[in-house]
C-alpha cells in the first residue's frame, strides 16, 4: 500500500480489520511504511504517535509477525528508529517504555540485539528522572552483561562505554539541587564504575586502549565534580580524599596520553588549592609545583585540540597561578596568569572582567600592566559594566601609587597629573558601586 495515498484516520481501520483476522504481517507492513515513508518532521511525529498507539497492538502479536515473514531484524530496525526518533524529540519516557515493553520478547528471541538497542536508548538517559532511572539501569547492566560474554569487537567496546559515560551523566543530572551535589546518588558512580571495569581491563590494550581511557577518565572526571561540591562546603579534606582517589584511577593507566596528564594536573591543582585554603601551605606548595610540572609534560593548547582541553590547560594554569600568589611568588603569579590569558585571546577569547581583576591584583607594584589591561577591558567595550568597580580601583590605585613616586623623585608636574587620574578613576568604581546597589 502506498503511504502516500492514505492518512493515519483511514489505515486505523484498516489495522483494525486485518489485527482481527489475524494478518498481522499485513498490518504491521501498514503501520512501518507509515513510520518510515514520511517526509517531513511534522508528518514523522504523527507517525511516531501511531506507532506508539500501536505498540501493545505490535507486542502482543510480536510472534505472528514473525511467522507472517517480518524478521526480529527488521521489527528491532522498526523499534530501533522508534526510540531513536523518540529520543530526538525529548520523549524519554516513551523511550523507556517502548523499550521495557520490547525487552522480554527480545530476551528470549534475539538478546544479542539487545546492547545495540540499549544504546540507543541510552541517549535519552542522561535526562531520566529518579523513577525512570530505577527502570532503565536494569537494562543498561543486562546490556553490559550481554557485551561482557561476546567475543570483543571495537562496535561493542565503543557501545560499553558510551553506556557508562550516560550512566555517570545520568547521576550528575539528577544529583544537583541547584545548590550542591547529592552525594549518595553520585555515589552510584562508585559502585557502577568497580561493577564494570575489570571487562575493560582485560581487553587488548593495543586495540582497545582507547576506550578504557575514556572510562576511566569518564569516573575520574566525575569524581572530580564532586570533590569540587565539597571545596564549595568547605569540607576541604573530603575534596581531597576524592581528587586523591581520581589520581590513584588516571595513575594506574599504562599509557598516559595528554588527556590523562592533563586531568592528572587538574587533580593535583585542587589539591594543592584545598590545602592552602586549610592554610599547610607547604603542602600546598608541594603540590602546586607538581601540577605545574605534570601540566609541562602536557601538549601546549592549539587548534589541534578541543576546546574542553585548551580551556581545562587555562583553568590549571589559573589554579596554580593563586596558588604561587599566596605563598608570596608574585612575579610568578603573574606571569603564569598571563600566560592564561595569551592563550585565550589566541583563540580569540577577550578577557573578562574576573580576569582582569585578578591579574591586576597580581600585577600591584608594577603599575604599566595595569594600564594596558585597563585600555583592553576599553577596547573591549566593558567599561559600562557596573561590575568594573574592582578595575577602577586597581586603576586609581596604580596611579596613586605613580603620584606618590613622583612626589619622592620631586617631579611636581606629574605629581597634579597622577592625582587628578586617580580621582577620576575612583569616582568611576564610586559610580558602579551605586549602579550594582540599584540593581540589586
Amino acid at each position: 500500500m502506498a503511504t502516500d495515498k492514505v492518512t493515519q484516520e483511514n489505515i486505523d481501520s484498516l489495522v483494525e480489520v486485518l489485527c482481527q483476522k489475524q494478518e498481522y504481517g499485513a498490518a504491521s507492513k501498514i503501520i512501518e511504511d507509515f513510520v518510515h515513508e514520511q517526509d517531513s518532521l511534522d508528518n514523522v511525529e504523527i507517525a511516531y504517535n501511531y506507532a506508539w498507539k500501536n505498540c501493545d497492538l505490535i507486542n502482543k502479536h510480536i510472534q505472528y509477525f514473525i511467522e507472517e515473514g517480518m524478521t526480529i531484524e527488521k521489527f528491532y530496525s522498526y523499534w530501533k528508529r522508534l526510540c531513536l526518533f523518540g529520543v530526538s524529540t525529548e520523549r524519554n519516557k516513551d523511550v523507556i517504555e517502548i523499550f521495557l515493553l520490547f525487552l522480554p520478547q527480545m530476551e528470549k528471541i534475539a538478546p544479542q540485539v539487545i546492547p545495540d538497542f540499549a544504546h540507543t536508548v541510552s541517549y535519552a538517559w542522561p535526562h531520566y528522572t529518579d523513577e525512570d532511572y530505577r527502570d532503565s539501569v536494569i537494562v543498561l547492566q543486562k546490556a553490559l552483561d550481554i557485551i561482557k560474554g561476546e567475543e570483543p569487537n571495537t562496535s561493542n567496546v565503543q557501545k560499553y562505554v558510551a553506556m557508562s559515560k550516560r550512566f555517570f551523566w545520568n547521576r550528575k543530572s539528577n544529583s544537583y539541587n541547584g545548590t550542591v551535589l547529592n552525594q549518595d546518588k553520585m555515589g552510584d558512580c562508585d559502585v557502577w564504575f568497580q561493577k564494570n571495569k575489570s571487562y575493560l581491563d582485560s581487553l587488548d590494550w593495543n586495540t582497545y586502549g582507547n576506550s578504557v581511557i575514556d572510562y576511566y577518565l569518564n569516573y575520574c572526571y566525575y569524581l572530580q565534580i564532586r570533590a569540587c561540591s565539597y571545596s564549595e562546603q568547605k569540607d576541604y579534606y573530603k575534596a581531597i580524599e576524592l581528587h586523591n582517589l581520581a589520581l590513584f584511577w588516571l595513575n594506574r593507566i599504562p599509557e598516559k596520553n595528554d588527556s590523562v596528564k592533563i586531568h592528572i594536573a587538574q587533580n593535583t591543582s585542587y589539591i594543592s588549592y584545598n590545602y592552602s585554603m586549610l592554610k599547610e601551605l607547604s603542602k600546598g606548595k608541594e603540590f602546586m609545583n607538581e601540577a605545574y610540572n605534570v601540566l609541562r609534560t602536557c601538549s601546549y593548547p592549539d587548534s589541534t585540540h578541543d576546546e574542553f582541553y585548551n580551556n581545562t590547560y587555562c583553568s590549571i594554569l589559573n589554579t596554580i597561578s593563586l596558588g604561587f600568589y599566596r605563598i608570596n611568588n608574585f612575579e610568578l603569579a603573574k606571569n603564569i596568569r598571563l600566560e592564561s590569558l595569551n592563550i585565550k585571546k589566541e583563540f580569540g577569547i577577550p578577557a573578562t572582567i574576573m580576569d582582569t581583576t585578578i591579574l591586576m591584583l597580581y600585577c600591584q607594584k608594577d603599575t604599566f600592566p595595569i594600564f594596558s589591561l585597563g585600555e583592553e577591558l576599553e577596547r573591549n567595550h566593558q567599561f559600562d559594566d557596573p561590575s568594573m568597580f574592582d578595575v577602577y580601583g586597581y586603576i586609581g590605585a596604580a596611579y596613586s601609587q605613580l603620584m606618590h613616586q613622583a612626589i619622592q623623585n620631586g617631579s611636581h608636574s606629574n605629581v597634579l597629573y597622577y592625582d587628578s587620574c586617580a580621582i577620576s578613576y575612583f569616582k568611576k568604581a564610586e559610580e558602579c558601586i551605586v549602579k550594582q546597589k540599584k540593581i540589586f
